[in-house]
């Protein structure tokens, strides 16, 4: 116990110092075993190649990898390597929150999920807290890696316990995009150069109040609207020279989700931001556009789909329901149309079900900031396929118009 305390005692004067005990002046940078004169993830990432003995791997000085000073190299004195470095390179890899720059999508204690090329399944990824990951190469294959993680800026790099591979993947703003350049690969299966990382809806599982599925109303601001007017593809103003776009999405959802939603305070027309490209939900010429949000899992594939309700028609007020899939990232329209009223959306009592409202709202003076009120429960969402589909709780209400498809499928509904 004294020895392990009294090294770690020099991993913090390390990370102080970054010069072994008894030296002066620049002569030996403590860690680092690479030989470029610094202490950094590189040092810890070749470590521990080497403790695994990753063939053609080796150390400049073993000497500074000897945080124990016992003139013996193990797994405690890459312990301390670590801790060391994440004393001299705040902020702790491991901690969701301060681990990345505001507005950077948190990835401890998250699994994701990215298409293999090779086998043309999903395998998932988990990055646990405490800086180790794991991951699932798919369905057809019983093989599970494991390894570590840390964050040197705004890349991940993950080195694998058994072979010491090395794979890179960086943090896009809200997404998490494979850098093949500088990888070595992933076992069992390729993912190509570029290929994008989702997050999984069994991530929310363990998280408090993000368990399962949910609904969230706008809640604008001003954040990264700038920016996203800045894209070259970003919507042109439409009916409305002075229109104001503004940031409509919870912080909770665009940290979780990787998803931002943008809306016009005039037109209506609302913009969703995902994974570096944009998509319009819906219509709001004539209505109040986008009113609520729900999130869930209705086709099982893993993932979180975006539901929206939203409003148009001047001289015909109507609402309808959208979908963004983010597997298929396609925006569809529910084929039923709920006349001279609006709809939003409310959590069930088994905190699954998406139950559908109609709903008296008010714009607060702006109908980027709408409140929705429930009055009478009108119906909810289902899986019917692979489609969206709307169920009322009176199929005979005259407020709906369903086109042939829906009522096929309300006079012969799928046995649950």
């Amino acid at each position: 116990m004294l020895k392990r305390l009294a090294a770690l005692s020099l991993a913090v004067i390390c990370a102080g110092s970054v010069l072994m005990p008894g030296m002066t002046g620049s002569s030996i940078v403590c860690g680092d075993v690479n030989g470029d004169g610094s202490f950094s993830i590189a040092d810890a990432v070749l470590f521990q190649k080497w403790l695994l003995g990753v063939p053609g791997t080796e150390l400049s000085d073993w000497k500074q990898a000897d945080f124990c000073t016992d003139d013996n190299l193990d797994v405690f004195d890459l312990t301390l390597m670590k801790k060391a470095l994440l004393a001299e390179t705040p902020p702790d890899p491991t901690d969701p929150v301060t681990s990345r720059p505001s507005g950077q999508l948190s990835v401890a204690g998250r699994y994701f999920v990215v298409e293999d090329e090779t086998h043309g399944d999903y395998r998932e990824f988990y990055f646990g807290e405490d800086g180790t990951y794991s991951y699932d190469p798919g369905r057809y294959l019983s093989n599970v890696g494991h390894g570590t993680w840390v964050t040197d800026g705004d890349t991940i790099i993950m080195t694998e316990y058994k072979y010491g591979e090395v794979n890179r993947i960086r943090i896009e703003n809200n997404f998490l995009v494979y850098v093949a350049e500088g990888s070595d690969g992933f076992r069992y299966g390729a993912v190509e150069d570029g290929a994008c990382f989702w997050i999984t809806a069994k991530t929310y599982d363990q998280f408090g109040d993000m368990l399962g599925n949910r609904v969230f109303s706008l809640t604008p601001s001003r954040n990264g609207v700038d920016e996203f007017l800045a894209r070259e593809d970003a919507p042109e103003k439409q009916y409305y020279p002075d229109d104001e776009l503004w940031n409509v999405t919870p912080e909770e959802i665009s940290d979780g989700f990787g998803w931002r939603i943008f809306k016009y305070a005039q037109s209506c027309e609302t913009y969703l931001e995902y994974m570096g490209k944009v998509y319009q939900l819906g219509t709001g010429f004539g209505g109040a556009g986008t009113v609520s949000f729900a999130m869930a899992d209705l086709n099982n594939d893993k993932l979180f789909e975006l539901y929206f309700t939203f409003s148009c028609g001047s001289g015909m007020h109507r609402s309808q329901i959208g979908r963004f899939d983010p597997k298929t990232k396609t925006v569809s329209v529910c084929d039923i149309t709920f006349w001279e009223n609006d709809m939003t959306f409310m959590l069930g009592s088994d905190g699954k079900t998406i139950e559908v409202y109609r709903a008296e709202i008010s714009t607060n003076g702006s109908f980027t900031d709408v409140e929705t009120v429930p009055k009478e429960k009108i119906g909810v969402l289902y899986r019917y396929d692979e489609d969206m589909m709307f169920k009322p709780d009176n199929r005979s209400d005259s407020r709906f118009v369903l086109n042939e498809k829906e009522q096929m499928i309300q006079k012969h509904p799928p046995q649950s």
